[in-house]
């Protein structure tokens, strides 16, 4: 069975058609979260399956890089969430700290 255009898209029109840039695309081609098809072999177009794009438009309606306070909380130790409050930075303080 041989693939026909209308099956693929390249990275750019992938794209044009998702909310992704393509410089996303071509990283998550690299990562292997998006599946291609390079009909030539190593080095040569790359081609992504038509579903991808209604994969990827499915999974951008789910929350994926947004972290719950639960995750957060498990994920963090007390010393990070101190560091995050009140770093200890050497050097002068700044003015709008200084007492008159």
């Amino acid at each position: 069975m041989t693939a026909t255009a209308k099956e693929y898209l390249s990275p750019a029109e992938f794209a044009a058609l998702s909310t992704l840039s393509e410089a996303t695309v071509r990283r998550r081609i690299k990562d292997g979260s998006i599946p291609t098809y390079q009909p030539g072999g190593h080095r040569t177009r790359i081609l992504i399956p038509r579903d991808a794009l209604e994969r990827s438009r499915k999974a951008e309606g789910e929350p994926l890089n947004q972290l719950r306070a639960s995750d957060h909380n498990e994920g963090c130790s007390a010393k990070t969430d101190s560091l995050l409050v009140s770093p200890n930075i050497p050097g002068p303080s700044p003015q709008w700290k200084r007492s008159i």
